[in-house]
């Protein structure tokens, strides 16, 4: 017996598996003729097409759509004999064909029309979740899908004219869009360039204004270094002139006050000299007064005591006229005194004025007080 070696073979003994862990050896195998090959399962993967007609959009708009999958039965000798006894090619076709209608229906139920396009592939979410969703079905029967994608999507006649026409007006929008575009880019380039060149002017002018202030600058810091320079030479000449004009003053102050102490020296000297002079002259005039006042003293003392005298020899000779005589004496000397007392020039001091006083007041009209 023959076993091709593309397919997957099962051999069968009677009718019967002989080992279900197994495959047919590939090649020639020497067999009694109870052995068969049952089933030969291709171990290629299969392209599969399957159109799917007037699938409603989330919008209600009827789409048709054209599957492609790609699929592998096996390769394990537990999958192809899953796939033979389970399922079979008539009954996979109808299962597989209804699975997939189911899928696409679903997704293109849940996708508007003006999404469609964008699940043309096999890239798309949905499409993926089809394909995992078909491997869960059918992994039991030991298929597994490897590819799923839509190849095409097409609308009804009149619709496909609808959206060709809005895809052809939105391409001339897009295209108008690009030109306007590229009409505000070169507007957008001139106006660039034109402020890169008023930019470098007023870069330039800028430069020249600062170059011009930075000079203006110097020359005002020059300026001002020459003001301070010459306020700096006027202050000091000022301040020069101000020490000469105090130390002027200052000397100015001096000689007059020395000349106002000369003055008032002079003064002073001249004041105490006539006050010496007048102290002198009136020392001299109490001294002569004085002299004169002991003069007239010693003379009325003298007739007093003549007068005394002659009193006592006449109290002696006569006692009656001792009364007459005692009031002459006192009449004397109260001349004596009066003449004294008339002179307001006379000064009475020493033990001679004392004496002088003591002499014209009593005791009777002193009383207690003692001249000391």
């Amino acid at each position: 017996m023959t076993v091709p070696s593309g397919p997957s073979c099962i051999l069968h003994r009677f009718g019967k598996d002989i080992n279900k862990n197994e495959l047919a050896s590939p090649g020639w195998n020497c067999l009694p003729a109870c052995n068969q090959i049952a089933y030969c399962v291709t171990a290629q993967a299969i392209t599969y097409e399957a159109p799917v007609k007037s699938c409603p959009t989330a919008d209600n708009v009827m789409v048709d759509c054209f599957l492609s999958i790609i699929f592998t039965i096996g390769p394990s000798a537990e999958d192809v004999k899953k796939f033979a006894y389970r399922l079979g090619a008539f009954r996979f076709d109808e299962f597989l064909y209804a699975a997939l209608e189911e899928g696409i229906r679903h997704l293109i139920r849940s996708t508007l029309h003006t999404a469609i396009y964008s699940l043309k592939g096999s890239g798309d979410e949905g499409v993926e979740n089809t394909r995992h969703e078909l491997n869960r079905k059918f992994n039991r029967f030991g298929v597994k899908f490897s590819t799923v994608a839509i190849t095409d999507v097409k609308f009804k006649d009149e619709l496909q004219r609808t959206l060709q026409e809005k895809t052809e007006f939105d391409s001339k929008i897009k295209e108008e869009a690009k030109k306007q575009k590229n009409e505000m880019d070169q507007i957008e380039f001139d106006k660039t360039r034109r402020m890169q060149v008023l930019t470098q002017t007023n870069a330039r002018k800028i430069q020249d204004l600062q170059a011009k202030r930075t000079r203006i600058e110097i020359e005002r810091q020059k300026a001002e270094v020459d003001a301070k320079g010459r306020a700096d030479i006027a202050i000091t000449r000022a301040k020069q002139a101000a020490q000469v004009a105090l130390v002027k003053a200052q000397s100015e102050l001096d000689v007059a006050k020395n000349k106002g102490l000369k003055d008032k020296e002079e003064k002073v000297a001249d004041a105490m000299a006539k006050m010496k002079a007048q102290s002198i002259q009136v020392e001299q005039e109490c001294k002569s007064k004085v002299f004169e006042a002991q003069q007239k003293l010693a003379v009325a003392r003298a007739k007093a005591d003549a007068l005394t005298t002659e009193a006592e020899a006449e109290g002696q000779a006569a006692g009656a006229l001792k009364a007459s005589r005692e009031h002459s004496l006192r009449m004397a000397k109260a001349e004596v005194m009066q003449g004294v007392a008339s002179s307001n020039k006379i000064v009475i001091a020493g033990q001679q004025g004392d004496s002088l006083i003591n002499e014209m007041l009593g005791a009777s009209v002193l009383g207690d007080i003692k001249l000391a």
